[in-house]
């Protein structure tokens, strides 16, 4: 996701586009068998509608070639699939409140964290030996299955998988293993990347096929492009593409990065993917950050981030995956919960999802005490421990439509907070971000002319009844004798008549 654009000037040395007159390997098992769809409308549109209402999501990459263990180190991908640490993993995760993981099945020269007979096929039994003295290329998968410890893990604790993919990172990849695969063969008059949309088919069928049932979506880095060849032109050929992705699983959430592009509905061309997603490698970043929308965007101001319909997947250490052990986490448990509920009250695409990576090896074995780069693991848990008593009105919700957070839209730019709503929508939360002074708070009156029940206004954590009136068209709260706001959050839930 990340490191292709941190080596931008290996893509100059790619050999030029030319067709290959190497032979396709015949597919694995082209009519795909046992690919009969078992969902009806109603059950896809209900996993959509569940990835919809998720507001809270874990970005990981944990990468061979990339992800470094506890002395720096980059073990390789047999190291690294027997070492992670899948129920300590899922723990945390349990822990942090999350709803859902995003984890990376392959991403560097795209090496899957399992025994990929379509890579093995495609490339290694393909490479001619090393010449004397060489170093060999690396193994293009893993003998241990890390996405089948990692699911059962996940599904212990209600916490739902998706996982990270890079269809079109061939510029990655050896010479050889270029010539294999086809990723030259871009010269629009002699295939137009044919034996690639095969290799990658092959390989894609082989993952949703391995994993039915067992996840619940995959998110896509790379845009689809061939971005290693100049002219930027597409790669894959999307319709097939999403064939073969839903063939066992009609209900998959399919997910799109789109790097720096900040429109509301980014490239709705795109068929492969449904929704879409923001990456953030860093707030104040130009490309990649929040400064292209606010100027006045910091790392530990979140009243200048703003929110968005689509998910947002954010680095809040050093990196999108494990670096060093003394990397610190730049925003407190409170700042990233105000950001959270802000998120929350506007995404239908996966709302925030917290970027880190985990390091290999127990975590008795690392001298913080966890498996995570400095103190990421105590403030997530601390985070979590701050969703607890409120989650109800985080997770699980829909945006709230009593009182509209617009795209683009910065807390600091809201008058008192946010609304989110139960999915039923009878329940309206109010999450008062922004306190006044006194404990009266001008409300003003609904977007969508939502009536609410006057007497049923009450404190989320505590159950004390709150006063809420109507005057005019608008609506005010008072908070009981003795209550004072919630420094970070205060959630009022309301019922609607």
């Amino acid at each position: 996701m990340k490191a292709p654009r941190a080596r931008l000037l290996s893509l100059f040395l790619l050999p030029l586009c030319a067709a290959s007159a190497k032979e396709t390997p015949p597919p694995v098992a082209a009519d795909r068998p046992g690919a009969v769809p078992t969902m009806d409308a109603a059950a896809i549109g209900a996993a959509r509608d569940r990835y919809e209402r998720q507001k809270f999501g874990l970005f990981v990459h944990y990468v061979p070639g990339l992800t470094r263990d506890a002395q720096g180190n980059k073990p390789n991908i047999d190291v690294l699939a027997r070492d992670l640490d899948a129920a300590q993993f899922a723990q945390d995760a349990a822990d942090f409140g999350v709803e859902y993981v995003i984890f990376t099945v392959q991403h560097l020269k795209a090496r899957m964290l399992y025994p990929s007979a379509v890579n093995k096929r495609w490339r290694d039994d393909r490479r001619a030996a090393p010449a004397e003295g060489a170093v060999p290329e690396g193994k293009s998968y893993s003998d241990i299955d890390v996405i089948d410890r990692l699911a059962t893990e996940l599904a212990k604790r209600n916490i739902d998988l998706h996982l990270y993919a890079h269809p079109v990172d061939g510029h990655d990849f050896s010479p050889e293993d270029q010539e294999s695969t086809g990723w030259n063969d871009c010269d629009r008059t002699h295939g137009d990347h044919a034996r690639w949309n095969q290799f990658q088919n092959e390989l894609f069928d082989e993952l949703v096929h391995r994993y039915r049932g067992r996840i619940k979506g995959l998110w896509f880095d790379g845009m689809f492009q061939h971005s290693g060849k100049k002219p930027t032109h597409d790669l894959i050929d999307q319709p097939r593409f999403r064939q073969t992705l839903l063939s066992y699983d009609p209900g998959l959430v399919l997910v799109a990065n789109v790097a720096g592009d900040r429109r509301e509905h980014p490239f709705p061309e795109w068929v492969a993917a449904d929704y879409r997603a923001w990456e953030v490698s860093r707030v104040i970043n130009g490309v990649l950050g929040f400064v292209s929308i606010n100027r006045e965007a910091h790392d530990r101001k979140p009243l200048t981030w703003p929110a968005t319909r689509n998910q947002l997947a954010m680095v809040v250490a050093r990196n999108w995956w494990a670096v060093s052990k003394t990397s610190l986490v730049r925003q407190t448990p409170e700042q990233l919960l105000g950001y959270l509920v802000h998120q929350a009250s506007r995404s239908t695409h996966g709302g925030f999802a917290v970027s880190a990576g985990p390091f290999p090896g127990s975590a008795a074995q690392q001298e913080n005490g966890n498996i995570w780069e400095g103190d990421f693991h105590p403030t997530m848990v601390r985070l979590g421990q701050l969703i607890a008593p409120i989650g109800v009105a985080i997770r699980d919700t829909r945006p709230g439509r009593a009182y509209v957070t617009k795209e683009r839209e910065s807390l600091g730019q809201r008058a008192w907070g946010v609304s989110t709503e139960s999915p039923d929508g009878r329940t309206v939360y109010l999450h008062v971000l922004r306190p006044p002074e006194g404990r009266v708070l001008a409300l003003g009156p609904t977007e969508d002319g939502s009536e609410f029940d006057t007497d049923s206004a009450r404190l989320l954590v505590s159950g004390k009844p709150v006063g809420l009136r109507k005057l005019n068209s608008c609506y005010e709260l008072t908070l009981p004798e003795g209550v004072a706001w919630d420094q970070i959050n205060t959630v009022v839930s309301v019922r609607r008549r």
